[in-house]
């Protein structure tokens, strides 16, 4: 099967593109800064900073928020707790319908009681789907403040570095090179 590549042009540049920003902008950052974005490079774990290093091991629940982020469009922190609070009130509802079903199924039999279970089974699988988008978005609320801290505290030390490299930089280019003319005109 051959894929097929099309040119295709966009208007307006990249400086004019709207930024994701909120949770989900900074989720989508530190997934870049992890590697885990964009998905065909390959990260340098070698080069990655140290409290990066901590994260890698939480790289799947990372990566299952981010994703929960993105799919419901979640931006701000008010968001994600009405987000969480629906969650919730479907669950209460999904489990008052099965407490009914269970009374029902106890007095059905035959081809209804097996209507019933398939039911219970649905529901069942539905609420194990909430429960877990429930935890994302505790982990979210839990963990976002860290995150912020410690992009914060990476943006200081890259510009550190940066500036320590310029500093290097400078020192090379003011005492000049082997093919530099001095003052006096020689070489």
């Amino acid at each position: 099967m051959k894929h097929e590549h099309r040119r295709r042009r966009v208007k307006g540049t990249l400086k004019d593109a709207k930024k994701i920003g909120g949770l989900r902008g900074l989720y989508l950052h530190y997934c870049y800064k992890l590697g885990i974005l964009p998905k065909k490079k390959q990260q340098n774990y070698a080069r990655l900073h140290y409290l990066l290093k901590d994260d890698l091991l939480k790289m799947d629940a990372i990566t299952n928020e981010t994703r929960l982020l993105c799919r419901n469009h979640i931006d701000t922190a008010g968001q994600l707790l009405s987000y969480k609070g629906s969650l919730e009130s479907e669950m209460q509802e999904l489990t008052e319908q099965r407490k009914g079903l269970y009374s029902q199924s106890r007095k059905a039999s035959g081809k209804e009681k097996e209507a019933i279970k398939a039911r219970l089974s649905e529901i069942t699988g539905r609420m194990k789907t909430l429960r877990r988008e429930v935890r994302l978005c505790e982990g979210i609320d839990a963990r976002s403040d860290t995150l912020k801290e410690n992009l914060n505290v990476i943006r200081a030390d890259e510009k550190e570095k940066k500036g320590k490299e310029l500093m290097k930089h400078e020192h090379r280019r003011r005492s000049g090179g082997a093919n530099c003319k001095d003052e006096l005109g020689g070489i």
